[in-house]
């Protein structure tokens, strides 16, 4: 594929890009299509097309989060959203991997372009163990006064954004947000994750 194919005329035109992607040393130095994106960036709220003061944040690497919610308050979040109980079970890493959702999936490349024979490629297992830890741990830190300054009216809650997503599910008649994580209403358009929406398939 091209790196024509890969951006589009209708991404280009877009006032703000997330351009996420996981790669090798080899494919960052040879994939460049990134370089078609550079550019003002503007990160902005799901709720708003843009930030309230963009004049603070331009030209800033901007972290930004709705909360630390822990998975404790997200589960009493999604419960009282949808209704429906919800628990957070506490389960050691070594458990879950052998246990888990994901154990299959464990020690497969992270980035599915990746080669499994690249010392720099990273599984899925310590992708997301990373991931977790960095979280769980308060490695990862943001400045919420901040982020209320620059965008007083941005989604600050778990409990908020499960509310909008809920109703804006029903708008678009994909139903609550409950009957959405039910499997069998599993859509092709139902991943969060880039890698899972593209089924783990394509060549950069």
């Amino acid at each position: 594929m091209a790196s024509a194919d890969l951006l589009p005329a209708a991404v280009l035109k877009r006032k703000a890009v997330v351009y996420i992607r996981q790669s090798t040393q080899a494919q960052v130095q040879t994939n460049l299509e990134a370089v078609r994106l550079l550019r003002p960036v503007v990160v902005v709220d799901v709720r708003d097309p843009g930030l309230d003061h963009p004049e603070r944040a331009n030209g800033m690497d901007l972290e930004v989060a709705i909360e630390h919610v822990t998975y404790a308050n997200l589960a009493a979040a999604f419960e009282k959203v949808t209704g429906h109980p919800a628990q957070y079970i506490d389960t050691n890493l070594d458990t879950y991997w052998r246990k888990g959702p994901l154990s299959s999936r464990g020690d497969v490349p992270a980035g599915y372009n990746a080669d499994p024979n690249d010392k720099s490629t990273m599984s899925v297992r310590d992708n997301f163990t990373g991931f977790w830890n960095v979280w769980k741990h308060g490695i990862v830190e943001r400045d919420y006064a901040f982020l209320d300054e620059i965008h007083p009216n941005r989604i600050n809650t778990a409990e908020e954004w499960l509310r909008r997503e809920d109703q804006l599910g029903r708008e678009l008649g994909k139903g609550s947000l409950w009957e959405r994580v039910q499997p069998e209403n599993w859509r092709p358009d139902s991943p969060i994750l880039k890698g899972t929406a593209d089924r783990r398939k394509g060549k950069l």
